[in-house]
C-alpha cells in the first residue's frame, strides 16, 4: 500500500489504506480545513477570531475547546490552552518554520474562558492556544471519517500522532523500537522539536510548563505514550514532559502506557509498555 502523504499543521502527514486513493485525499482535505479552522497562525481561522473579538459561536471551535479545557482538568492544569499569548511573548508568534528568536517582552496573562452553549467567551487578558492537543485530536477525526466511509484497515500517522484502524500495524517509537497498534494510538512529544533561541542566546521550546510560563524543564526530552485514542496520547504525551512525576501515576487509570527518554538519550518504559515482536 502506497502512502498518502501531505504537508500540513506544521509536520508531515502519511495516510495508508488499501484501495482508498479517493477516501485519503477526502481526509486530506479534512486535515486542511481543521487547520484553516483552528491554526493560532492564520489571522482568518476561528481560533484567531476568537482571541481577537474574544467571543465566537463557532461550533468546531468550541468543540475543541471543550476537549482542551477537559484535558487541562484531567493533567492537574498541565496542558493549559491559555498560554497562547505567553508562548508568543517568548518567540512563537507565528509558524515554526518562521521563528526568528526575536521575542517581544515576555508576558503570562492567561484568559478565563466560559462556555455557554456553543458560544466560546474570553476574559482578561492573553490568548488560547490548542497546539497541545489539536494534532491528535485531528488525527481521530480522520480516523472516524474514514470508518463511516467503511475504512477497516489502515494507518493515519499525523506527524508522530498515529491511529491505527484494525491492525496489526508494526510502527517505530523511539530509537530502534517498534509497537503493534491493534485499533490504538500512540503519540510522541519532545522538547527537542520546535525548540529555537531567543536573540540573547536562552534556549526556548514549545512546551510550556503553567506553574511558571516557561519552557519546561522536566528531566525528560521526549515522551512517547499509547492510549485508545490519539487525543489521550497526545494530551499525555504533552503533560508527561512537563510533570512526569505528576502524570506516570495517572497513566493506568487512561489506559495509557508510556516510554520516556531523558536528556543523555537513556529511554525508559512503563512496565506495561508493548514491545513488537
Amino acid at each position: 500500500m502506497k502512502p498518502h502523504t501531505f504537508h500540513a499543521m506544521g509536520t508531515e502527514w502519511s495516510l495508508v489504506a488499501a484501495n482508498a486513493d479517493d477516501l485519503l485525499r477526502d481526509a486530506e482535505g479534512l486535515v486542511r480545513w481543521l487547520e484553516l479552522r483552528l491554526s493560532r497562525f492564520n489571522p482568518d481561522s476561528a481560533l484567531s477570531a476568537l482571541n481577537r473579538d474574544r467571543r465566537s459561536a463557532d461550533p468546531l471551535l468550541g468543540q475543541l475547546v471543550r476537549v482542551a479545557l477537559t484535558w487541562r482538568t484531567r493533567t492537574l492544569g498541565l496542558l493549559d490552552p491559555t498560554l497562547g499569548g505567553t508562548l508568543a511573548s517568548l518567540g512563537y508568534a507565528r509558524s515554526f518554520e518562521e521563528v526568528d528568536g526575536r521575542p517581544s517582552a515576555p508576558v503570562d496573562a492567561r484568559p478565563s474562558v466560559t462556555l455557554e452553549g456553543e458560544e466560546i467567551l474570553l476574559h482578561g487578558d492573553g490568548e488560547l492556544d490548542l497546539g497541545g492537543i489539536a494534532k491528535g485530536w485531528a488525527v481521530d477525526q480522520v480516523a472516524r471519517r474514514l470508518v463511516l466511509r467503511g475504512v477497516r484497515y489502515a494507518l493515519v500517522d499525523g506527524g508522530g500522532d498515529l491511529r491505527a484502524i484494525g491492525g496489526p500495524w508494526s510502527v517505530g517509537v523511539g530509537d530502534d523500537d517498534a509497537i503493534v497498534l491493534r485499533g490504538d494510538a500512540v503519540a510522541t512529544s519532545s522538547t527537542l522539536r520546535r525548540a529555537w533561541r531567543a536573540a540573547d542566546g536562552t534556549p526556548m521550546h514549545h512546551v510550556l510548563d503553567p506553574r511558571t510560563g516557561r519552557p519546561s524543564v522536566s528531566a525528560i526530552t521526549t515522551s512517547v505514550v499509547r492510549a485508545s485514542d490519539a487525543t489521550t496520547a497526545d494530551a499525555l504525551a504533552t503533560a508527561l514532559l512537563i510533570d512526569p512525576e505528576k502524570i506516570l501515576p495517572l497513566l493506568p487509570s487512561f489506559g495509557a502506557s508510556a516510554r520516556v527518554a531523558d536528556a543523555e538519550g537513556v529511554w525508559w518504559t512503563t512496565t506495561d509498555w508493548e514491545q513488537a515482536a
